[in-house]
């Protein structure tokens, strides 16, 4: 399996609130995120795609997501992608 480059995002919200938000995220598309802002871990399948399991931490107003293993698709790119555009919608809300 393979892993991608981690992410790092930069927000403004509340680093609790932005913590929740990500994991209720995670756990409404069948996830699971485990552990606390400072490190947690997260499983998520999505599809007939390989389980996505990595680590997010929050700190400094700043996510950092590293996905530890995934299959060949869906791509890192997409991943980062998604993750970006979850975190600008949640700073937004």
């Amino acid at each position: 399996m393979s892993s991608c480059n981690p992410i790092r995002i930069a927000f403004e919200s509340d680093e609790d609130t932005m913590f929740e938000n990500l994991k209720s995220m995670i756990e409404s598309h069948n996830g699971q995120m485990s552990g606390n802002k400072e490190q947690a871990e997260i499983h998520l399948e999505i599809g007939s795609f390989h389980p996505i399991k990595g680590r997010i931490s929050i700190q400094n107003q700043t996510v950092t997501a590293t996905i530890t293993d995934k299959g060949f698709l869906p791509p890192c790119s997409l991943i980062s992608y998604y993750v970006g555009k979850s975190i600008r919608e949640f700073d937004n809300a």
